[in-house]
């Protein structure tokens, strides 16, 4: 029987970018079977450019704004199709994108999760990288096994981006869909669980465009602690059912250094006077320190100290202003200062 597969595209003023997301989903070698865009109440043009695509795609809006996260679980049940692929609207599919998924579900119709790699690109559409997909071993394209995903994604920090993504809805079903609790980490939560209950295929080379630029919601989030670590580590027993020791150990121990990163990255930045940097790496210190102390089954694993040599330096010149502004003069003119923050 053949499969189904709908795009599902979540808007919030996406004036700039969403032209080229829809052109990417029309445009594509095998079309979709579906394609509905749920605006989550915009204020810009949005409204108007998506009028022009009312005849094409299913054009739904929102009455007023919901969390992100929220937009993109609706964006995805209000599709009715065996598949979805969640195109968010500043991204761009490759045209031969549904062709793969339709090949590869006709080879093997168990599969639950399709992961591909993705050029990044900038808000011109001018390439700034490529990442594919790191198979360590397994056969590409094919079945990565669950254990070997998660050692991978826990042990590595490997992730993978939603768009570009097709899952099985009853997958996306099980595991309770998004959670909008989250702003940033939502794809590495979302994987972390789906992951444990599905059959997942990789495919290699690039199949979609993931787009940075200013305007990006997430840009506002990633150079500070926003409540995702306290809902994802208080996540940890749920997620740990379906987890290794080693691997429950490994996401700890990376959650704490992702964490740690939030207190080190101001130190070279210089844009943080230096008593905001030490109240931040006081309040990170004293979050760590509380995981650790904590109830939960994991808190063993938690380690307050980084043990990478360069964080270790910067975490520590961040314990009180003179070592902030001495670490930032011995930086200054280095032109290496993110190289060390972030090694």
């Amino acid at each position: 029987m053949m499969q189904s597969l709908a795009i599902a595209t979540p808007v919030y003023n996406g004036e700039s970018f969403i032209r080229y997301a829809l052109d990417s989903a029309l445009e594509q070698r095998r079309p979709a079977d579906q394609i509905v865009v749920v605006d989550d109440a915009s204020t810009d043009a949005t409204p108007e450019i998506l009028r022009n695509y009312q005849d094409r795609v299913k054009v739904e809006r929102l009455a007023v704004r919901v969390p992100a996260l929220a937009a993109w679980n609706e964006a995805v049940r209000r599709t009715s199709s065996d598949y979805v692929l969640v195109l968010a609207h500043d991204d761009v599919l490759c045209p031969d994108f549904i062709e793969c998924w339709e090949s590869t579900i006709l080879a093997d119709p168990a599969i639950d999760l399709l992961i591909t790699g993705h050029e990044v690109i900038d808000s011109s559409g001018a390439t700034m990288g490529v990442q594919e997909i790191c198979t360590g071993g397994v056969d590409c394209p094919g079945v990565m096994p669950s254990d070997i995903f998660l050692d991978r994604f826990t042990r590595e920090g490997q992730f993978f981006l939603p768009t570009g993504v097709a899952f099985r809805r009853h997958l996306f079903e099980s595991v309770g869909g998004f959670d909008a609790r989250i702003r940033v980490a939502y794809d590495w939560d979302f994987f972390l669980r789906a992951a444990a209950l599905a059959k997942i295929f990789v495919v290699p080379g690039v199949k979609f465009k993931y787009r940075i630029h200013d305007s990006q919601s997430i840009g506002a989030h990633t150079r500070m602690d926003n409540g995702d670590s306290d809902v994802l580590f208080g996540k940890l027993p749920e997620i740990g059912r379906h987890l290794s020791e080693r691997q429950r150990r490994w996401l700890v121990e990376n959650m704490c250094d992702f964490l740690r990163r939030f207190a080190t990255w101001p130190v070279a930045d210089g844009r943080m006077k230096p008593r905001e940097v030490v109240e931040r790496r006081h309040a990170i210190a004293c979050k760590l320190e509380s995981w650790r102390k904590g109830p939960l089954p994991y808190a063993r694993y938690v380690n307050v100290d980084p043990h990478q040599w360069k964080q270790w330096i910067m975490w520590n010149c961040a314990r009180n202003e003179a070592g902030v502004r001495f670490a930032r003069l011995l930086l200054k003119g280095a032109g290496r200062a993110q190289d060390v923050v972030l090694a």
